[in-house]
């Protein structure tokens, strides 16, 4: 291209504008400095990021302070110092007197302690730490550290004298501990962090034993081991899992079912903590014996029937195979599930009632068979000796059959002849019942509005319908009273109404529990202005529990039976164990049991077997008792809520269901 005038001039026009411009430039710039606009934006930014970090501190904070607090922990700088670090990447924190102090993003902070942060300028010398790994471990722990400075060059690096590094440069943390590094710049500037490492476990969990809990053919393995105890070395993880083995095989949690009656088995378990490390525990044998959720016994007929887990009927004691066999419980039924055992009857009326509600009758030594099919059973009440026996229905329609050489069926007639079930009678056909109760030749029931009625024998105004003569037809004996429990012996009775109120009527002359020695034919409040939930008795000796666990006593007191240190008659009720919390009683005229709110087991009265004569006396303790009752006169049978059996006393006929007859056991034991 040729070059013209033109164009000369315009090429030298565009240099000279270029440096009129650069001129003007450098004044801008100069005056900018002079006037302080680069410094304060630059303070301004380093405000801006100061802000920022405080926030985020300030935040996390709150979010653990929350945290904690949420789950009923102790919210305070040391949990501050724990958790802070899990929250916000590449931030240290460590103790500074009562406050904590460190170094977040290149900038120094300070929590107060009222965990106010204050940022206190940039960090001129940075050192990080990351530990590998985090979690708890039984192995060494890798420590990396990365050391900066901005303003000059590093010096010297003081580093902890316990520590070596591996290959790849970094530090190798035998135990955990607190690691000092101080870092010194060429311009002076010193700087200092000391990194704790406390995640180190190479203590296995302590020699444990285990804890086994036995319901029917299922046992629960309780998870009962301990970490070992921290050291300035070593930490205390803590245990993290469980692995349950049974004769040597590994089992999935620790719950394992359907193990073989009669078998015993070995048990052990191993405890990992969360540092990997594990212990094996003791093995244990424990030998599957079947467990009963209810059981049912008579003091005259010696037959116990219990019920097992899975709803089959058990069977021990007098008339169930030779004198030898007699100990040893047997199965009556497999397949159906049963929810109800009545032995009080005798060893004429052995009952049970199925899940479907139906009523299942058989004699000492027979098997159960269905009667009164169609009818579905609500309650079953048996006299003892093999007499009268009612029930009562869904429906609430009673039913009679049995003895009734007294009228006590309630169906108009006596009779001197035993009525089978099969010829089961209606009784009261206008009638609705919810409660029946049979003892001896009398009968005392309970309609659906509370009325009282009753019939059979009333030589002793027991029926308490004013007078003294036999009832064959339900009477009814309350009017404006609804009754809810009740509760009979051969010649006296107590009720309890809706209110908790106690009424009495019957025979008196050991103390009617009134002052007087009187018999009363009709219902009579006993300790007016006090509820009570549960009486029992005979006809010589009374026991009663109020609502705030108070057990009364009165009447006849040959044997202390009331544990007032003499055997004087007791006209007026007075209070029994005064201070003790009473849960149950179970018993009679001479003797009987009291268990307090400890599950403790006390026995009062007489006790021929093992010359127990005299006051109360504390026999041993039942955790979780569940039940108890009398399988013979001096023979106590118990279970607990893991379904296990307890007892102890006279065992000629095997009642004790221990595999033996004829050997006493004289301590409260539990049967396997």
């Amino acid at each position: 291209m040729k070059k013209t005038k033109e164009n000369a001039i315009t090429l030298v026009a565009l240099v000279i504008t270029i440096i009129v411009l650069l001129i003007l430039a450098g004044v801008s710039i100069q005056a900018i400095s002079n006037t302080g606009l680069f410094a304060n934006a630059k303070k301004a930014k380093e405000k801006s990021i100061e802000a920022q970090i405080k926030d985020e501190i300030t935040l996390t904070i709150h979010d653990i302070q929350i945290e904690e607090t949420s789950n009923a922990k102790v919210f305070d700088m040391q949990s501050l110092i724990e958790k802070l670090p899990e929250k916000l990447s590449d931030i240290t924190i460590e103790a500074d007197g009562e406050e904590a102090k460190g170094e977040y993003n290149g900038y120094n902070y300070r929590i107060t302690t009222n965990y106010e942060v204050i940022i206190e300028g940039k960090a001129n010398i940075r050192i990080k730490a990351e530990i590998t790994p985090k979690d708890y471990t039984k192995e060494n722990v890798m420590m990396k550290v990365e050391i900066t400075s901005e303003e000059s060059p590093i010096k010297k690096i003081q580093e902890p004298e316990n520590l070596s590094k591996n290959s790849d440069g970094q530090y190798v943390v035998l135990k955990n501990g607190e690691y000092k590094f101080i870092v010194e710049t060429e311009n002076g500037d010193v700087a200092e962090r000391i990194i704790t490492v406390n995640n180190i476990d190479k203590l296995p969990p302590k020699d444990f034993k285990p804890e086994i809990e036995k319901s029917g053919t299922t046992i629960k393995i309780k998870e009962n081991a301990e970490d070992q105890d921290s050291t300035e070395e070593n930490a205390c993880s803590g245990i993290e899992r469980y692995e349950y083995y049974v004769d040597n095989k590994k089992c999935d949690s620790n719950e394992i079912s359907n193990l073989t009656i009669g078998n015993t088995y070995s048990v052990y378990v191993i405890a990992f903590d969360k540092a990997g490390n594990s212990t094996k525990s003791a093995e244990e044998s424990v030998k599957i014996t079947v467990q009963y959720k209810k059981i049912s016994g008579n003091r005259g007929a010696i037959n116990v029937l219990a019920i097992d887990f899975e709803g089959n009927i058990w069977q021990w004691g007098y008339g169930r195979g030779s004198l030898d066999e007699r100990g040893i419980p047997k199965k009556l039924t497999q397949g159906i599930k049963f929810i109800d055992i009545i032995s009080e009857g005798g060893n004429r009326n052995l009952l049970a009632i199925d899940e479907e509600k139906n009523l299942w009758q058989w004699t000492e030594s027979g098997n159960p068979e269905k009667v009164l099919n169609g009818v579905k059973i609500k309650k079953v009440s048996v006299a003892a000796n093999d007499g009268a026996v009612h029930i009562i229905d869904e429906d609430g329609n009673l039913w009679g059959w049995g003895n009734n050489n007294y009228g006590q069926l309630g169906d108009g007639n006596k009779s001197n002849n035993y009525l089978d079930v099969s010829y089961a009678k209606r009784i009261a056909n206008d009638i609705k019942f919810k409660e029946i109760y049979d003892v001896g030749e009398s009968t005392w029931a309970i309609d659906k509005d509370g009325n009282l009625w009753s019939w059979g024998r009333n030589y002793n105004g027991q029926l308490g319908n004013g007078g003294t003569e036999d009832q064959f037809t339900p009477v009814k004996i309350s009017q404006n009273i609804q009754f809810e429990k009740l509760v009979a012996e051969t010649k006296k009775v107590f009720a309890i109404d809706k209110d908790g109120n106690l009424y009495s009527w019957g025979y008196g002359s050991y103390g009617f529990g009134d002052g007087t020695n009187e018999s009363k034919n009709v219902p009579t409040k006993i300790l007016n202005g006090t509820k009570f939930v549960k009486a029992i008795g005979s006809d010589y000796t009374q026991y009663a529990l109020d609502i705030n666990a108070n057990l009364w006593g009165w009447g006849n007191n040959d044997y202390d039976q009331f544990g007032i240190g003499n055997t004087q008659t007791q006209y007026d009720p007075i209070k029994v164990m005064e201070g003790t919390k009473v849960k149950e009683i179970c018993g009679s005229r001479a003797n009987g049991i009291i268990v307090d709110e400890n599950d403790n087991i006390y026995f009062y009265g007489q006790n021929d077997t093992l010359k127990y004569n005299t006051g109360i006396k504390k026999i041993g303790k039942i955790p979780n008792l569940k039940q108890i009752v009398w399988a013979n006169y001096d023979t106590m049978l118990a279970i607990d809520e893991n379904g296990n059996r307890w007892g102890w006393g006279d065992n000629d006929y095997g009642e004790l269901g221990n595999g033996t007859s004829r050997k006493v056991v004289s301590q409260l034991t539990k049967i396997d």
